[in-house]
């Protein structure tokens, strides 16, 4: 793949992404963003559950919202990328008889340029706070004109490769 991004190119021999044997040049990559959503309650006995706030109800009521948000898109020169979210993990408890007091639900986004999921607006209800484990952001070429060059010698080396027409 050869991507652009603030100026730096990233040049990874790509091979059949869209065709067997085909060298593809991609004109955006998605990032990655992996968050921890913390989630307070308050511990009390099983026996009087209603006593206290079991994070772990909270952290369903979490996923549940995140669940319903509409994924990031995004246009670069004609493609379309979409972003994605996955729920990867979810820890809380520490015993059978104690309602938990805490919940962490580990988050997997694939982000695409300019455009993120909300995931701050969870932060709006009581006892929940988003940590941001890691942020690789997406890329995107910002010169056309340069994809255009890219495009075209690879479809020159793959006509030479192949002994065909260049088609990229």
């Amino acid at each position: 793949n050869f991507v652009t991004g603030s100026g730096s190119e990233v040049g990874e021999g790509s091979t059949g992404y869209s065709a067997p044997d085909v060298t593809d040049v991609a004109v955006a990559h998605k990032g990655r963003r992996g968050s921890t959503v913390v989630v307070r309650g308050e511990s009390v006995h099983a026996s009087v559950p209603e006593d206290g706030i079991n994070a772990v109800y909270r952290a369903c009521d979490a996923v549940d919202r995140l669940r319903g948000m509409e994924f990031p898109e995004a246009d670069v020169f004609g493609e379309r990328l979409r972003g994605t979210m996955a729920v990867t993990g979810i820890e809380g408890g520490s015993a059978w008889n104690v309602v938990p007091d805490r919940c962490e639900v580990t988050v997997d986004e694939r982000t695409v340029p300019g455009e993120r999921l909300f995931l701050e607006g969870l932060e709006e209800h009581d006892g929940i706070r988003v940590q941001v484990d890691q942020d690789l952001p997406p890329m995107a070429c910002d010169d056309e004109g340069f994809a255009e060059l890219v495009l075209a010698a690879a479809r020159e080396v793959h006509a030479s490769e192949s002994g065909g027409s260049g088609e990229a």
